[in-house]
């Protein structure tokens, strides 16, 4: 656990060094980095509810990284959509980018039939975003409801492979846009990404 919270705090550096540190280039790279803003706010959020024992509402978080971390991914591939979704009335942005729209994008664009970013998006919203009978099972200890904060190990290891497997990909598809970027920040990147596929590799069965 402690060294999938070292992985945590290390992609808020990446995170971090591209939002504060870098200069914005264009427009698109300053919407960019308000949406780093957010990315690094949910994750400082959720490892304060996680680590206070509020597992249903840090999870809440995780799907919300992973919302804005398939935004950031569409814009990855399609950079000229930046200045769409930034002046788009509601009405369109929820027609064009809302996030189902978003995984249907990137599941065209990967060519995954199964619709995997889907499923994901379901099972954090059923158990954490909405109200659910299933969810309970995160605001329970020992078979009872707790009210306010527990420590509950089971949903402390899945918080943190979640906030892995999750915020990881996001900080590093995030990094990747800004080219004129300081080299020492691609290095530390660089670095990152190589220990943040050695954590997915330990976290897979």
């Amino acid at each position: 656990m402690k060294q999938r919270l070292l992985v945590v705090e290390k992609a808020l550096a990446v995170i971090y060094a591209y939002t504060h540190d870098h200069e914005a280039a264009t427009d698109d790279e300053l919407t960019l980095q308000f949406l780093g803003i957010r990315l690094f706010n949910l994750g400082a959020s959720a490892i304060k509810l996680g680590l206070s024992g509020y597992y249903q509402q840090a999870f809440a978080l995780v799907r919300d990284i992973v919302e804005t971390g398939y935004l950031v991914d569409h814009f990855r591939t399609s950079p000229e959509k930046i200045s769409e979704w930034k002046t788009a009335s509601d009405a369109e942005r929820k027609k064009k980018f809302g996030p189902v729209h978003i995984r249907k994008a990137l599941d065209d664009r990967d060519g995954d039939k199964e619709r995997r970013r889907e499923k994901t998006y379901a099972v954090l919203s059923e158990y954490a975003s909405h109200a659910t009978f299933k969810g309970f099972g995160l605001t329970k200890k020992q078979g009872l409801g707790e009210l306010g904060p527990f420590v509950a190990e089971p949903n402390l290891k899945a918080w943190l492979e979640e906030m892995v497997l999750r915020l990881g990909p996001a900080a590093i598809v995030f990094s990747q846009q800004f080219p004129g970027s300081d080299t020492n920040f691609a290095r530390f990147r660089d670095d990152f990404g190589l220990e943040l596929v050695a954590a997915l590799r330990r976290d897979t069965p």
